[in-house]
């Protein structure tokens, strides 16, 4: 038996193209049948920096209200909200409380089951 073994040498080429950013602005508002209230507005420009807000307040007057900016200095949001459960934080500065687990759990389950035949 004679074996013959050639080395094929392919360069694969793409093509990106990088538009530049174009300017836009969009929004909408909505009412569902609950009641519900939804808005939505964005405006960026011709350097990729984004302005807008989103809200909604739903039947019982629940309502969050986001004001963000996205730039040169990265995503910043602030929120006004009166959802039950929230007080003022920065994030950023947020301390998580996570007690550890108090009871064990069995991993039995995760082991293959040998069948007799």
């Amino acid at each position: 038996m004679h074996v013959v073994s050639r080395s094929i040498n392919h360069s694969l080429t793409t093509a990106t193209t990088a538009n530049a950013p174009q300017p836009y602005q969009f929004g909408y508002q909505s009412v569902d049948e609950y009641g519900t209230k939804k808005y939505r507005y964005e405006v960026a420009d011709a350097h990729n920096n984004k302005n807008g807000f989103y809200s909604f307040t739903d039947a019982h007057g629940i309502s969050r209200h986001v004001e963000y900016a996205a730039d040169k200095l990265g995503f910043r949001a602030n929120i006004k909200t009166n959802e039950p459960g929230t007080a003022p934080s920065a994030p950023a500065a947020a301390l998580y409380n996570a007690p550890p687990l108090q009871k064990k759990l069995s991993l039995r389950f995760l082991l293959p089951r040998m069948r007799m035949p």
